[in-house]
């Protein structure tokens, strides 16, 4: 990138006055807000949590910039819209991005640079990855603070392109790119992030997603025995492996089937069979029992007819829930995890949780999970502290621009730090409104 030595930028005479533009402004930062990010970490703890199941291998007497920092910085950077790390190198003197970082905005060392922070992201091990995506489904667990009756558990992947030498880096038939497929886990009725998995970009089998849920499933139920559990997935996630895991570990689940010659004979069957009663455009849910060759037995199959002037559309559902109706189980309760979607949208397109650039991927793994604890501390300015506002359903950038980038003069004096906020602060009382939510005891 060209280097720029020119100190004055002319514009066109305003009331024949000059108008000139320099870069000697002084204490001024463009995210006076990240001191909300500050609070909210110190309030859920994700950072800690991540940091603490993290091994630190530097010589005591080598290290400067402590792995809760560096990682803090990283997250906070990501939050504010700065997800590459070479950011780092003009945002480690960022008054703003210091302060949020516990570090006084003047008198004390800068943050860490893009190489500190590129070794850090180096430096993690398969165990550290392991650890730290159990500490996300901690962190999801203590953001209740009473026993959930009910919990939805929406699984869905989404493609991550790569560009280079990266190991996992697979070419996806489906996507027609070399990728990562990195596995997402939500909390269906509440968007709560409970974990990520960075995986090579292949479509996984039915073995591999068993084996993450039986994990999943045995340390939620370690801490609530008795909660309720539904999985939800598409048709990715319709194996017999996961329909023994959920059997066995005595939870729901509702995913989608695959079509295959057999079912659409059976379901046209039927559909030819009450057709007769219907006229034009219509939509009807039924269900039948089902075994195919590599189950063991037969299980619930519920399927839908869409038939309009296009033509008859037919989508098949698993499940073993309880509930008779089944129009109300597709409709409500298996339709129901196209919010998911969105959720991956603010992970992926509003963190730019899709850079995964590094060679190595466990360094990949590794961005991935700060990228992730940065969903954690937005999601939670969205679900708690814009609750019952205009910005309650607003995507990340929108949060972002509104509350985070918010031009700020700062000033450090000998027993304050003041953070001036323009005057003409169009959201001036939703920021407002924000640090009162902030000073109140969490509900959960």
């Amino acid at each position: 990138m060209k280097e720029y030595t020119q100190t004055e930028l002319f514009f066109d005479n305003i009331s024949g006055k000059k108008v000139v533009v320099d870069f000697d402004g002084g204490a001024m930062s463009s995210d006076g807000g990240a001191l909300i990010l500050r609070q909210i970490e110190k309030r859920i703890g994700v950072i800690g949590a991540l940091t603490e199941n993290m091994r630190d291998g530097r010589h005591p007497s080598y290290t400067v910039h402590q792995l809760r920092s560096l990682m803090r910085q990283r997250v906070f950077q990501i939050a504010c819209g700065y997800p590459e790390a070479v950011a780092s190198n003009t945002l480690r003197n960022d008054a703003a991005i210091k302060s949020s970082c516990d570090r006084l905005p003047f008198s004390e060392d800068a943050l860490a640079g893009q190489s500190t922070i590129s070794r850090f992201e180096n430096s993690v091990s398969r165990t550290d990855i392991y650890r730290m995506s159990k500490a996300l489904v901690d962190v999801f667990l203590n953001s209740f603070k009473h026993h959930p009756r009910r919990i939805v558990l929406d699984l869905d992947e989404t493609c991550d392109p790569t560009h280079g030498a990266q190991q996992q880096s697979l070419f996806h038939h489906f996507y027609n790119t070399y990728c990562f497929l990195p596995l997402h886990i939500y909390e269906g009725n509440t968007g709560r992030l409970v974990t990520t998995v960075l995986r090579p970009g292949r479509t996984p089998k039915g073995s591999e997603i068993a084996a993450i849920l039986k994990r999943l499933i045995r340390h939620i139920r370690a801490r609530w025995p008795r909660v309720e559990i539904i999985i939800r997935g598409d048709c990715h996630y319709g194996a017999p492996e996961v329909y023994r895991v959920c059997e066995t570990e005595q939870v729901w689940y509702i995913l989608g089937l695959a079509t295959n010659s057999k079912l659409q004979d059976m379901a046209l069957r039927w559909w030819w069979e009450t057709i007769r009663e219907h006229v034009g455009e219509y939509r009807i849910c039924s269900e039948m029992p089902y075994q195919a060759w590599t189950w063991k037995k037969a299980r619930r199959v519920i399927f839908r007819v869409d038939a309009k002037s296009q033509g008859v559309d037919i989508r098949f559902v698993v499940t073993n829930m309880p509930h008779k109706n089944a129009q109300y189980l597709y409709d409500r309760v298996y339709c129901m995890r196209c919010q998911v979607e969105n959720l991956i949208k603010d992970h992926k397109n509003g963190l730019r949780s899709d850079l995964t650039s590094c060679t190595s991927f466990k360094a990949n793994c590794l961005r991935l999970l700060l990228h992730s604890a940065a969903y954690v501390v937005m999601h939670y300015i969205r679900e708690r502290l814009l609750a019952g506002t205009a910005q309650a359903g607003a995507m990340f950038d929108t949060i972002r621009l509104r509350l985070l980038k918010t031009g700020a003069r700062i000033i450090e004096k000998s027993k304050v730090i003041r953070f001036h906020l323009p005057t003409t602060y169009v959201y001036r009382d939703l920021f407002v409104l924000i640090h009162n939510r902030l000073l109140q005891p969490d509900t959960g």
